[in-house]
């Protein structure tokens, strides 16, 4: 009866634990998905934007696409992308005050 007792009580442990996992993978993947998105914001502005704001064009085309497609991914204005699209390319001894303005110069 004792044995018994123990293996269903190991048995509902068990049960919980994996409830328990399948609990916290849900929990987790808010946190998995904005940790992701926030490596998406790291890689472009520390390599992609933080090129462009030095005034290294080589590449800039590229370069400005891909802030764009993040810059989408988060929901920026696309009055706000079209506009910064135009001073992103511009080397920098070509930047009047609106590139100014926005690589904040």
């Amino acid at each position: 009866a004792e044995l018994r007792e123990a293996s269903g009580a190991v048995a509902a442990a068990s049960a919980a634990v994996a409830e328990a996992k399948s609990e916290q993978r849900e929990g987790d993947a808010p946190l998995m998905a904005a940790a992701a998105k926030k490596g998406q914001l790291v890689a472009a502005f520390s390599g992609d934007y933080a090129a462009m704001k030095r005034g290294d064009v080589a590449g800039a085309a590229r370069a400005v696409e891909c802030l764009m497609k993040v810059c989408m991914d988060f929901g920026v204005d696309g009055q706000i992308m079209r506009s910064a699209e135009l001073a992103l390319g511009k080397a920098a001894g070509e930047r009047g005050g609106f590139p100014r303005l926005v690589f904040g110069e």
